[in-house]
């Protein structure tokens, strides 16, 4: 029997090319045109121009300082305030023997006109430097009141504190405990600080004797300086350490000392050996 073979295109013979059929040629494409163009670039960076940024920051410094000033003149203005009634209650009582009376009949009548006119349409609004002007006005006279007053406190401490520290060294002076220190050092802490002992003596005498409205002849602050400066005086010279004591070393004999010496250690020496024969021969 005969087998047939299934159709495939496969297997359909190629045509020959027909005669004078040229293959066809591949086309080139267009070749691409580039057109440099000049583009300026700007850069910069987001924000405000400097310049603005400047003018911003003035105002800004303007405003500060301008709060800043209305703060301190707010601070001049209660300072002024509070000084009028700080010094009307301390006039007649702190500040009364250490004012003149003619002292304190001006201070009251500065102290009224200053608070009337604080109190004004004037006075709510002024400058910071006017306020500061009336309070420099009031303190002319109260404040050397206020010292005053101060140094009656403080001044017999410093007073006591000074002639103890002057009183102590010079008793050291004239301790025989210290007599191993140099006559002359020891001399010039006793001059140096009688000195300043009599300087205060007269001073602090002097000042009792004034009355307490006047002006002050010495202050705690000078007595204060005074006992530092002699302490330095004397603890340079107490402070000093003590030489160590000389060790003596005994004397050597003399040449006709150490030959009588001689005999008599050896008659020493024999005498235990005799007493030693003598227990024998018992």
């Amino acid at each position: 029997s005969s087998r047939s073979t299934p159709w495939s295109s496969h297997n359909t013979p190629e045509e020959p090319a027909a005669e004078g059929d040229a293959p066809a040629a591949s086309e080139e494409p267009p070749k691409k045109k580039h057109k440099k163009v000049e583009v300026t670039v700007v850069s910069s960076e987001p924000g405000l121009a400097k310049s603005v940024v400047q003018d911003l920051k003035e105002v800004e410094n303007s405003m500060a300082s301008s709060d800043r000033l209305v703060f301190d003149t707010e601070v001049a203005k209660n300072a002024l305030e509070e000084y009028i009634y700080d010094a009307r209650d301390k006039k007649d009582y702190q500040w009364a023997e250490f004012l003149s009376e003619s002292d304190k009949e001006t201070l009251g009548n500065l102290l009224n006109a200053a608070e009337d006119w604080l109190y004004s349409d004037e006075g709510e609004d002024a400058a910071k430097s006017v306020y500061q002007a009336k309070l420099g006005e009031l303190k002319a006279i109260g404040q050397p009141a206020h010292e005053r007053y101060r140094e009656a406190e403080e001044r017999p401490r410093a007073q006591q504190a000074f002639f103890d520290l002057v009183n102590k060294f010079l008793a050291m002076a004239e301790n025989p405990e210290f007599a191993w220190l140099p006559a002359a050092d020891l001399q010039q802490v006793k001059d140096k600080l009688t000195a300043k002992k009599e300087w205060a003596m007269n001073l602090v005498k002097k000042q009792a004797q004034q009355p307490k409205h006047a002006e002050l002849l010495i202050t705690a602050a000078q007595l204060q300086r005074e006992k530092d400066e002699a302490e330095r005086i004397a603890v340079v010279v107490f402070n000093r350490p003590k030489p160590a004591p000389k060790v003596e070393e005994p004397a050597a004999p003399a040449e006709g000392e150490a030959a009588a010496a001689a005999p008599e250690a050896e008659k020493k020496a024999e005498e235990p050996a005799k007493e030693e024969d003598a227990m024998n021969v018992d």
